[in-house]
């Protein structure tokens, strides 16, 4: 399962962000995961990965502040 995780700004914390990797990193009932990040910042720039979301993608999990 490809995921990505959009926020508002680039996390500067790389331990978070490793953490939340590593957090993903094991299957799960036989699912592994791949994580992408973006923040809003990076918006203008679309790569293969982001539109192969964009047309199949299904929201797990939304917040907005």
């Amino acid at each position: 399962m490809d995921l990505m995780v959009v926020t508002a700004q680039r996390i500067s914390d790389r331990a978070l962000a490793a953490d939340i990797r590593w957090s993903l990193d094991e299957p799960i009932n036989g699912i592994r995961t791949d994580i992408v990040y973006k923040n809003e910042a990076s918006e203008e720039m679309r790569s293969v990965f982001e539109n192969a979301v964009n047309r199949e993608k299904k929201i797990i999990l939304e917040v907005i502040e």
